[in-house]
């Protein structure tokens, strides 16, 4: 399977995973929604029936705590969205190749560090889960690949060379998605994708030589990513994550040379939390 067939693969079932979650979440929110506005109609109709009541004497009208309920319930349910954290966020991360296991060719040869910072809005925010769409601005991207270049060592002979080169990049993720379990808990398990592009400073892979004029990459590159880790709720405005992404890199066939770089990245990170 080449570079291109990954990189649709991956942002394929990024797609299927993230729909289905979505559509789950969606039906959940709308019945706990549904159960909650049957519940309060209920306590208005009692109430109701017991203030106009004929035979309700006057000194009933002076506990003015009968009404308390539907306040104690509408104040319950704000705090507990409360509790689950507010619905804008910024966030700092940094992720770096752990292993390159099970990846082939010049993926094995490529590790990538990258640092980013994140700007995220809660779609849907409760205590049993919250579902975020984030913007990642990655101001630096590291990458040390190997060289290849074909040289001649002979008339009838020909062998392969090469050296490390370092290129430096800036990155941008204007998509990305992350779902929550256990909102309102310590601990949260989540998992998370995004689909962005980034620009170096230098073409690459750049193996070109005499025999092999053309054997160049581009500047430009496309990233997918999909993965899963575990955020840490360390207070109500700041929280500390951690997870493992599949991180793919290749120029989608923009240049003569389309080498996709595959890393199985740990990243880890903070958010801060502001304002509902």
């Amino acid at each position: 399977m080449n570079s291109s067939q990954l990189s649709r693969s991956a942002a394929l079932w990024l797609i299927i995973v993230f729909s289905f979650t979505f559509v789950k979440a969606q039906n959940l929110s709308n019945d706990k929604d549904k159960l909650t506005i049957k519940t309060e109609s209920e306590s208005v109709s009692s109430l109701k029936s017991t203030e106009f009541s004929p035979r309700r004497s006057e000194n009933d009208f002076s506990d003015s705590k009968s009404f308390s309920p539907i306040k104690n319930k509408t104040d319950n349910k704000y705090e507990k969205q409360n509790d689950a954290g507010s619905n804008k966020e910024w966030g700092f991360y940094a992720g770096s190749f752990t292993f390159h296991k099970d990846l082939k060719g010049e993926s094995q040869k490529a590790p990538v560090v990258l640092f980013g910072v994140r700007h995220a809005w809660s779609m849907k925010n409760n205590p049993s889960h919250r579902f975020r769409y984030y913007m990642d601005l990655n101001p630096l991207i590291i990458v040390n690949y190997r060289e290849r270049q074909l040289v001649q060592t002979s008339p009838t002979t020909t062998t392969t060379v090469g050296d490390r080169k370092t290129v430096f990049g800036v990155g941008f993720v204007p998509f990305g998605l992350q779902f929550n379990w256990r909102n309102s808990k310590k601990i949260q398990p989540f998992i998370a994708g995004g689909m962005g592009i980034a620009l170096f400073n230098k073409k690459f892979p750049d193996n070109r030589s005499t025999l092999e004029p053309d054997r160049i990459g581009n500047r430009f590159q496309i990233m997918p990513e999909f993965g899963a880790g575990v955020e840490i709720r360390n207070s109500e405005i700041k929280s500390y994550f951690i997870g493992y992404k599949y991180h793919h890199m290749s120029n989608g066939y923009t240049a003569p040379l389309n080498v996709g770089y595959n890393t199985n990245m740990v990243y880890f990170g903070m958010y801060m939390q502001r304002g509902n």
